[in-house]
């Protein structure tokens, strides 16, 4: 019976585990995604500003 526990309990720290990982790749994919939208789209008013 405390094996059990114990074995549940390290599944549920890795599967915690795992979710912490995943969520901050997507976090930061989306920041940079964000990033080269906002330069892109500066470059292109900068570009559309020169005569």
């Amino acid at each position: 019976m405390k094996s059990d526990i114990n074995q549940l309990d390290l599944s549920l720290r890795q599967a915690i585990s795992e979710a912490k990982s995943d969520l901050l790749k997507w976090t930061f994919g989306a920041v940079g995604f964000q990033i080269v939208v906002i330069v892109g789209f500066l470059l292109a008013l900068l570009h559309g500003m020169h005569p």
